[in-house]
Formats: structure tokens, C-alpha cells, sequence
């Protein structure tokens, strides 16, 4: 079952259409004592602290996400804008004020970024208000709440998607430019596995490089890849991407191994029309060779156990989202060279739809639903690779390396380890020339939790801005 993943964009646009929570509008200047709240040991209104002449004896702010380093360092910064200082006789002025400065403050750091959705909450309150010190005194105490997102709804397939396998890309979050995800997991194939995956941004382009092994296999990738993209034109991004591959995967009691050297290059429509579809296609030309231990026996005529290759990939695809509906359609062609001789001796036909819908039968709690098509089928026009066929199993191939427009190239079946849906029968030939497979997934929220903490979404003077909205 998954989790909410999604309830952080939807509480933003929930957040966002109450304009005094995020507004840059500061109250007139004249405001009184209730945008400054007493608590704790500080039992009379804050007027009454500054006519008896309190000294401020600390003043500090709260954040639920301080665990944050990057988090606290900002608030560091920007409670320095407040001018206000231990020792200062207290004021619910000043104190009001600095509460606007942080604020303002928190405004420019977000505009900085060009976000358009931004919730900064700042409630100021005084606390252990001490009249039996030599100078009278009591804490000055800013509690922040603040989240921005560029939220943007997005209008391909494949970016609804990663808004479930990485949310902090998704919201903005991730800016760095280094990455390093490790990687561990199990399955009946593999066994126990390990790696990991680490990215490096620069100015022309990405590095990315990839790694899984185990006593049964060995996976690994590195690519270096870039992007542009236009505000106008026809062509709305396109990417190039030059890599290498290699697999090495158990099917049973054989092997097959797979290496490649590819270049690739991508584009990507703007919205087309009143139905904002988007079109994609791309080109993919590549070298290595495919290995296995397969007996010849075990092989269908036309088929090569081990065998140098060239290919060249193109493929198109459309997808359209409306509202939380969102489908997407791709067709990928292969031609293959096996032999060293120039000469086509495969052709290769993938087919691949997808759909995904949310429901929402309960508030924050919805329910997903992906389906997913996909057939294939080869045409031998001299030599098969062994590699080339048909394996199947719960390890998703795709048609091209990197691409962010996944195209599924194998049937994929969760019960079935990874490569072991290898023939129809004991005495049947290992590999298929012909697929057809179907996948349904119903995700249902089993646990959810509110995005504002408890003491900001009660707070008198946040509950006072809502109902006045």
C-alpha cells in the first residue's frame, strides 16, 4: 500500500488561497497587542511589560523543521533583520515589528527563487517573564513556520510520476548538485543486493553513475547527459545523453550478459492545443556486444548464443493529463546488427500505454490507480541474439538508457523473479519473439499527517487570519 506522497503539494494550493498567511503586506503600523501572544509564566498583556520596564533577556526563534541545518542558518539570518538585542528594554512595538522584518524577510529569500507558492507563518510570543531579577525580564520567542515549493502542475507523464519516487525534486526541495543514493534490497533472483547511484551537476552537463551487485548479478551504468530548454518555439526540451552499460543476470540455470555504448538524443513538444498533449520522441545509436551460455539446443533456428551488435532505436510517444487523470502512449522500433557484415538481421516492435487516475473518496486520502500495456514482438531477418529476446519478470528493462520517457521492453510480472519468464514449457526454446503483459495497481493511503504542526494551525492569531480570509 503507499503512503500520501502527495499531501505536500495539496496542502500548499489548500495554504495558498489564504492570502494573509504568505502575503507581503505588512499590517499598518499601528497594530496592538494581539499580534504579540503572552504564555507561559507571562500572564498580563504585553503593554503591561513595557510600561514596568522589561529587559529582553534572550530572544530566539523556533522551527519544526530546525533539525535542518541549511534550516537553521537561515533563521540565524534572518532573525539578525529584527535589530532587536538582548539587553533592549522590551517593547511590543519592536518585538511586532521584528515579527514583520522576519517575514518580509522570509518573502525575499522565497522571491529570490522565483517560487510562486510560499507559507511563511510567524507568531511572536514573550515567555518566562522574571519580575524577581535585579532588572526585570523576560524572552522574546519567533515561531516559523515556512515552506515553499515552485509548485507547477506537471503537464507530462513522466513528471506526475517522480512526484511519488522523489518528493523533494518535486517540490523544489533538491537543489544541490550532488547526489549519492544508496541502494539495498532482495529478490529471488539477485538475492541479496547492493549499490548505489551518485550524480554530479556542472555547467555543461550531468554525471551519473550507477551500480548494484550480489553473488548473482552485476549492474552498472555511467552517462554524461545535458538539457535545454526553450520559452518558445515548437520544441519545448530536449536532452542529449552519451553512456555505457552493463548487465549480468542469471535466467535460470544460464546467464546472459549485455553491454553497451550508446548515444542519445530526445526532444519534447510544447502543450499542443486545448488538450496541453505533449509529444516526445528520440534517436539512439549504439555498440557492444551480447553474451550468454545458452546451448545451442535450447535455441530457436536463427538465434545466436553469443554475438557482436549494432542498433539504432527512435521511438515517439503523446502523453495529456486532465485533471487526475493522465495516460500516455509510446511506440519504440529497433534494428539490429549481429553479424559485423552490415546488414539489418533483427527488427524490433514495442508498444506501451499507461494510465494513472487519483480519487479522492476521503479528504488527504487518496486512491491511485495505475494500469499499464505493453507488448513487443521481433522480426528475424537473419540472426537473434540471444540477449535480444523476450525475458520477463519483476525487474522492469526499458527500451532506452536514462531517458526520463520510460518505455518498458520486457514483460513485467511482480510474482515472476527477475528473467525467469523464459519459456512457455520445459522443452520450449528460452526467450520469446512475442509479448503481451498487463499491470494494475490500486494504492490506497493507509497513514497520513497534517503538513502544519499542531500549535500553529490552533494558534489564536493564525485562527484569527484564516476566518478573516
Amino acid at each position: 500500500m503507499r503512503l500520501g506522497t502527495h499531501c505536500l503539494a495539496r496542502a500548499l494550493v489548500l495554504v495558498s488561497l489564504f492570502g494573509c498567511v504568505f502575503g507581503s503586506t505588512a499590517p499598518a503600523a499601528g497594530a496592538d497587542d494581539s499580534e504579540l501572544q503572552p504564555t507561559g509564566t507571562c500572564d498580563h498583556p504585553p503593554s503591561f511589560y513595557s510600561k514596568a520596564h522589561y529587559k529582553i533577556a534572550a530572544i530566539r526563534t523556533i522551527s519544526p523543521f530546525d533539525y535542518l541545518h541549511g534550516v537553521r542558518q537561515m533563521m540565524s539570518d534572518v532573525l539578525a533583520s529584527t535589530n532587536l538585542h538582548v539587553g533592549d528594554d522590551f517593547t511590543a512595538t519592536s518585538v511586532i515589528g521584528g515579527r514583520r522584518k522576519i517575514r518580509e524577510k522570509l518573502n525575499q529569500i522565497a522571491d529570490a527563487g522565483n517560487l510562486p507558492i510560499k507559507v511563511n507563518v510567524v507568531i511572536a510570543e514573550i515567555k518566562k517573564c522574571r519580575a524577581d531579577t535585579q532588572s526585570p525580564s523576560l524572552d522574546v520567542v519567533y515561531s516559523t513556520f515556512s515552506t515553499w515549493a515552485p509548485f507547477v502542475l506537471p503537464r507530462t507523464f513522466e513528471d506526475q510520476a517522480s512526484q511519488a519516487d522523489d518528493p523533494a525534486s518535486a517540490s523544489g526541495v533538491r537543489k544541490k548538485n550532488f547526489k549519492l543514493v544508496p541502494q539495498a534490497g532482495y529478490n529471488a533472483t539477485a538475492k541479496v543486493f547492493g549499490g548505489g547511484r551518485t550524480s554530479l551537476g556542472t555547467r555543461v552537463g550531468k554525471f551519473d553513475v550507477g551500480a548494484s551487485a550480489s553473488s548473482e548479478i552485476l549492474s552498472m551504468d555511467a552517462s554524461f547527459s545535458g538539457k535545454h530548454t526553450w520559452e518558445d518555439g515548437w520544441i519545448k526540451t530536449a536532452e542529449w545523453r552519451t553512456g555505457f552499460s552493463y548487465d549480468d543476470a542469471p535466467t535460470g540455470t544460464n546467464r546472459l550478459k549485455r553491454a553497451r555504448l550508446t548515444a542519445e538524443v530526445f526532444a519534447n513538444s510544447a502543450p499542443i492545443g486545448s488538450s496541453n498533449a505533449i509529444l516526445r520522441f528520440g534517436v539512439s545509436i549504439g555498440g557492444g556486444h551480447d553474451q550468454s551460455n545458452l546451448p545451442a539446443d535450447q535455441l530457436p533456428s536463427g538465434s545466436l548464443s553469443s554475438s557482436p551488435i549494432g542498433e539504432f532505436k527512435t521511438y515517439a510517444g503523446i502523453s495529456e493529463r486532465a485533471g487526475r487523470n493522465s495516460f500516455k502512449f509510446s511506440y519504440g522500433f529497433q534494428l539490429g546488427e549481429a553479424n559485423r557484415d552490415f546488414r539489418v538481421d533483427f527488427a524490433k516492435h514495442i508498444t506501451d500505454a499507461a494510465y494513472n487516475a487519483r480519487f479522492l473518496p476521503s479528504p488527504l486520502k487518496p486512491l491511485e490507480l495505475d494500469a499499464r500495456l505493453t507488448a513487443g514482438w521481433i522480426r528475424n531477418l537473419g540472426a537473434i541474439p540471444a540477449a535480444e529476446r523476450f525475458f520477463g519478470g519483476n525487474s522492469e528493462q526499458e527500451f532506452l538508457m536514462g531517458d526520463s520517457w520510460r518505455i518498458r521492453a520486457a514483460p513485467f510480472i511482480r510474482s515472476i523473479p527477475q528473467n525467469r519468464l523464459n519459456r512457455l514449457a520445459p522443452d520450449a526454446p528460452i526467450g520469446g519473439e512475442n509479448f503481451f503483459s498487463a499491470n494494475v495497481t490500486v494504492g490506497v493511503t493507509a497513514w497520513n499527517h497534517p503538513l502544519m504542526p499542531e500549535e500553529i494551525r490552533t494558534n489564536p492569531v493564525f485562527a484569527a487570519c484564516w476566518d478573516r480570509s
